[in-house]
């Protein structure tokens, strides 16, 4: 049986890319000198350091077990062991304030619902597999997640809900786990699961009449109301569209975009260049579909098809966004330089009506070169 202390490593051995420290002579070192290492490690490795500290020596987990719950990152397939440990100790929930959810590999992405390996955490064996024949161990999991969302009001669409939780479906817990940490204030995403979200279909479970995921978008937009900001990471698998374009249009994957309408609370947007897909989206572009309180911002890996994606924003931005005030753009490149190809246009030509359009608008545009920051391309 797996003990509750080595369950929280477990799920924080999922977070770390760092190797796992695995010096034998750190498992004879006193607590205060361990203590003394982790309280010193830099702020932004403090994380990893614990973690790879805990491994090796499980006395610290006891000492930094709070702390260690504050910022879990962890794949969609091993959201329900996280969720077991912060239902039975709500205290937990309480501490976490950033959760980042990570790609789950393409061969996971068709089978998650189906080919769960029989395993235990806690007093729990979490068997998933067959929705019309779940094991009881899922199915006292299933309402006890059911039993905490109702506890919080969430009533809608409960079949589905309940349907997606037997059925091991790596999504749900996600929600559930949006739901159970009422303190959450970051939220990164894969770009494989932000395209879940605008597409809340059971891959394998479409012929079974169970096809929708209400828990998806509505998890963020319903039961995730402290999320502040939220991020959109890159993914190498595929574009997701975050642009709302015609029907007519080429889609690669749905004509819905990603609606976000509904994260009132959300002020700080992050999201990669190449979610607005191509050039052919902009010309059937209507309006990105993003929460309507953003204060700024950010897209990353910027491409020339982000500052086209920023003209066209910009016209309805005040309107449909007025708290906005700071739009970043960051770049890998160093310098501006002209665009090469078919599209042969001056980009920063295209980045200084951008900018002027913006000024005119009482908005602030950030062009970001490898960390040297610009606010007008005169100055580049």
């Amino acid at each position: 049986m797996t003990s509750s202390k080595s369950i929280s490593l477990q799920v924080q051995s999922n977070i770390t890319t760092t190797a796992p420290l695995n010096v034998p002579n750190l498992l004879r070192l006193p607590d205060e000198l361990l203590v003394q290492v982790a309280q010193r490690s830099d702020e932004t490795e403090r994380q990893a350091s614990l973690c790879n500290l805990s491994l090796v020596n499980r006395r610290l987990s006891a000492v930094f077990k709070e702390e260690l719950y504050c910022a879990p990152s962890l794949k969609p397939d091993h959201a329900h062991q996280l969720v077991v440990q912060l239902l039975d100790q709500p205290r937990l929930a309480q501490k976490v304030t950033k959760l980042e959810i990570l790609d789950t590999s393409p061969e996971k992405v068709q089978t998650r619902a189906w080919d769960w390996d029989r395993k235990e955490w806690n007093d729990v064996e979490f068997q998933g597999g067959d929705i019309f024949n779940p094991s009881d161990a899922t199915l006292k999991l299933a309402f006890k997640c059911w039993d905490a969302l109702s506890s919080r009001g969430i009533v809608d669409h409960s079949w589905r809900w309940i349907a997606g939780l037997q059925a091991g479906d790596s999504y749900a817990y996600v929600s559930v786990l949006l739901a159970i940490t009422p303190k959450l204030k970051r939220l990164t995403v894969s770009n494989q699961y932000a395209k879940a979200l605008a597409k809340p279909r059971f891959t394998l479970h479409e012929t079974l009449g169970i096809s929708l995921r209400p828990y998806m978008v509505y998890s963020l937009n319903k039961i995730a109301p402290s999320i502040e900001e939220f991020q959109l990471a890159p993914n190498p698998y595929g574009q997701l569209g975050l642009v709302e374009h015609n029907a007519s249009d080429i889609d690669f994957w749905s004509f819905k975009s990603l609606d976000l309408r509904g994260m009132t609370s959300v002020r700080h947007l992050t999201f990669p260049s190449s979610a607005l897909g191509g050039l052919s989206q902009i010309a059937g572009f209507v309006s990105p579909r993003f929460p309507p309180n953003l204060h700024s911002l950010r897209i990353t890996d910027c491409q020339l098809i982000a500052i086209c994606f920023l003209k066209a924003f910009l016209f309805r931005a005040p309107q449909r966004h007025p708290r906005l005030r700071v739009i970043e753009a960051a770049f890998r490149e160093e310098r501006i330089g002209l665009v090469t190809g078919s599209e042969s246009m001056n980009r920063e030509a295209e980045m200084q009506i951008v900018s002027k359009t913006a000024k005119a608008q009482g908005l602030k545009v950030r062009w970001n070169f490898q960390g040297r920051s610009v606010t007008w391309c005169e100055d580049v």
